[in-house]
């Protein structure tokens, strides 16, 4: 995070608290978002990132603390002399105005010149691709063509700070998809700073810049997607972003930067970690799906890395792009494995039952105090 008071420091939002009652929803958050940044906090049900947002969006003030917007403390402001606009899940569209009607009312209700507001409106429907659709009510359009209005009618007003909560929610998957490009294009060519509240983690992973991981009203760590997923600051974190193999185990010993973890009598592991622990410590080892490699017991294939363990195939499951397995390493270890159909190879004969090798390098494990 960068130190308070650069000039990418857009957004401060300094030890904020909000209570209702006796509940902590936020809990002493400080927190800085850069200009021209997609930063998005994700979270579970109840975590407060919902509740942070609209702090931002000045639809509630804190209990405690302020938030600074380019350069600008916004603590006591209505909604409406905020530089920012919000974008929620239900989209909120007018069903008796067209298009054109709908993304036009806001400068309409500002006093915008009807010659301003159809220049303005013209450029967004255009940016946006609904210049065709400029006629038509929301029932004649698509839901990704309705999520495109409620987009074009917050950016006309020309905010600084566009807060988008679950936005693509209402989409299936394939266009939730094609609308998240759409989305960062528009960011881009605008420049806009968005924040983005969002409970799924493959849209956050997409779409932002930075992430904010909230639980329990307190964002438990702040980074870019790859440095969340590969750099976990904690069990939770490595437990809440992707899928993810864990086990507990006990520290055998330390050679170098190479912690030895004993999983079972069966089963020890080689973890590359930059901190030493004690023999005898509890420890909870992690690595992800894809970071394994399966190879058949009597392939040619010769893994060279730093753990290689013998097993036995308990499932294979065919995915299309990739095939996942579940392996017993014995002593009651499962490891789940998934790896990319790259193209066809030996490992398409792997079935249920097979003896088989697992590998992955120390290095694709992380180990956290159990």
């Amino acid at each position: 995070m960068m130190n308070s008071g650069t000039q990418s420091d857009f957004i401060r939002i300094e030890n904020i608290v909000k209570k209702f009652g006796e509940v902590t929803a936020v809990n002493n958050i400080s927190l800085n978002i850069h200009q021209g940044e997609v930063f998005c906090l994700l979270g579970g049900s109840g975590s407060g990132k919902s509740t942070l947002l609209r702090m931002l969006a000045g639809f509630d003030d804190p209990t405690e603390g302020r938030v600074i917007i380019d350069g600008d403390d916004i603590s006591g402001k209505p909604p409406e002399r905020l530089p920012v606009n919000m974008m929620f899940q239900s989209y909120a569209l007018f069903p008796h105005m067209t298009v054109e009607k709908n993304i036009g009312y806001g400068l309409r209700r500002d006093g915008v010149s009807k010659a301003e507001t159809k220049q303005r409106v013209d450029e967004i429907l255009e940016l946006v691709k609904l210049t065709p659709f400029a006629s038509r009510k929301p029932s004649q359009l698509s839901g990704g063509q309705r999520q495109r209005v409620a987009l074009a009618r917050c950016i006309v007003k020309r905010p600084k700070v566009l807060m988008l909560d679950e936005p693509l929610g209402a989409l299936d998957k394939k266009l939730r998809e094609e609308t998240q490009q759409e989305l960062l294009k528009i960011q881009r060519d605008l420049g806009l700073t968005f924040i983005v509240v969002t409970h799924d983690q493959e849209e956050a992973m997409t779409m932002a810049d930075r992430i904010g991981i909230m639980d329990m009203g307190q964002i438990v760590q702040v980074g870019p997607p790859r440095e969340l997923y590969e750099n976990p600051n904690s069990m939770f974190i490595a437990d809440f972003v992707g899928s993810l193999n864990k086990f507990k185990g006990v520290v055998q010993g330390q050679e170098g930067d190479i912690t030895v973890v004993r999983l079972s009598e069966e089963v020890s592991l080689k973890i590359h970690t930059g901190f030493e622990h004690n023999t005898g410590d509890e420890v909870m080892l992690t690595t992800r799906p894809e970071k394994l490699e399966i190879f058949a017991a009597d392939s040619d294939a010769k893994p060279t890395t730093q753990n290689i363990v013998d097993g036995t195939v308990a499932f294979v499951s065919y995915m299309g792009e990739q095939t996942n397995y579940s392996v017993d390493l014995g002593g009651g270890v499962i490891v789940r494995i998934a790896e990319q159909n790259h193209h066809m190879s030996t490992k398409v004969s792997i079935a249920a039952g097979d003896k088989v090798k697992v590998a992955w390098p120390a290095r694709a494990s992380h180990l956290f105090s159990a």
